[in-house]
C-alpha cells in the first residue's frame, strides 16, 4: 500500500497536526508559542484552537493574520524605541555608577547597580540586533 505524502485535497483533519517524524505542523507551532509568548495579550482563540476550516494554506492565512494584530502590540510595547531606550538605560547606568564610587559600601545599591547592569546589556544587545537586521536589509536590497 503506498504512503500518502500527507497532504490532502480536502479540509484539514486533527490527524495532519503530526508529521511523520512526530513533530508539531508549522501551523500548531504557531498556535503553541502564541499562547507562550502571548499569555497576557488577547490572542484570538481562532489562531490557538484550530477551528478554522478550510485547506490547508487557507488555515495557515488564517491563523497568521489572526496573530497579526497580537504580534503588533507585542512589538510596540516590548520593542518600540529600542535606541532610545538603551540611551536611557546607560546614562542611568552611568549615573548610578557615579552614586556607587561614592558611597561603595551601600548595598542596596551595590544590588540595583547589578540589576541596571543587565537590563542596560540586554538593552544594548537588543539594539546591536537591530541595527544588525536593519543593515542586512539594506545590503539585500
Amino acid at each position: 500500500m503506498p504512503q500518502s505524502s500527507g497532504l490532502s485535497k480536502g479540509p484539514r483533519d486533527q490527524s495532519a497536526d503530526v508529521d511523520t517524524h512526530g513533530q508539531l505542523s508549522p501551523i500548531d507551532l504557531i498556535a503553541a508559542t502564541s499562547t507562550q509568548v502571548l499569555p497576557s495579550l488577547n490572542t484570538p482563540n481562532e489562531a490557538i484552537d484550530g477551528s478554522c476550516k478550510g485547506y490547508g494554506m487557507f488555515n495557515l492565512y488564517r491563523r497568521l493574520k489572526a496573530l497579526k494584530g497580537p504580534l503588533k502590540q507585542l512589538n510596540m510595547l516590548h520593542f518600540s524605541h529600542i535606541t532610545a531606550r538603551a540611551e536611557r538605560a546607560k546614562n542611568d547606568l552611568d549615573l548610578l555608577h557615579q552614586q556607587l564610587h561614592d558611597n561603595p559600601w551601600d548595598t542596596q545599591l551595590q544590588i540595583h547597580f547589578a540589576e541596571m547592569k543587565a537590563q542596560s546589556l540586554k538593552l544594548a544587545t537588543a539594539k546591536r540586533c537591530f541595527f544588525s537586521q536593519q543593515a542586512k536589509c539594506k545590503y539585500l536590497m
